[in-house]
């Protein structure tokens, strides 16, 4: 005989899960949020501000990195090698790596500083967003192609 209690109790679990938003789905959503806009061609482009936002972003973080990498490097460089050939060897290699983490993490930055604005919460290093109850509204319930 079947448990009516427990099969209503499943079917409630059910439903309560499928009102959550499926990974993919926070994903398209976030992307949704950067378009320039939802017609034609306009869909495969980020909008102005978005681009503007990530390159000042990316090239804040490049400076800051090559500026602090390049000194840290010229003097680990110096304390190794003894030489200013080391000191420029070293000041070389940290600014580059300097630039490129510095690059990544400003660009980070200003990703999630724009989504924020939209209402939506970049987590695990923007693997996945949180969506206030607006930003799910306009970026995934109410897509008509999000279905």
């Amino acid at each position: 005989m079947i448990n009516v209690e427990n099969f209503i109790d499943g079917f409630m679990k059910q439903a309560e899960q499928e009102k959550d938003p499926s990974w993919f789905k926070r994903q398209m959503g976030a992307v949704r949020a950067k378009r320039h806009g939802e017609n034609g061609i306009n869909r495969l482009f980020s909008s102005k501000k978005y681009l503007a936002d990530t390159f000042k972003g990316e090239g804040k973080g490049a400076l800051k990195g090559t500026a602090i990498g390049g000194a840290a490097g010229g003097l680990a460089g110096l304390a190794k090698a003894k030489t200013g050939k080391g000191a420029l060897a070293g000041a070389a290699l940290g600014g580059l790596l300097g630039m490129g983490v510095g690059g990544a993490v400003g660009f980070h930055k200003a990703d999630r500083k724009y989504l924020a604005e939209k209402g939506i919460k970049t987590t695990h290093l923007g693997f996945d967003h949180e969506f206030s109850p607006e930003a799910k509204k306009t970026y995934i319930d109410d897509y008509k192609h999000a279905r």
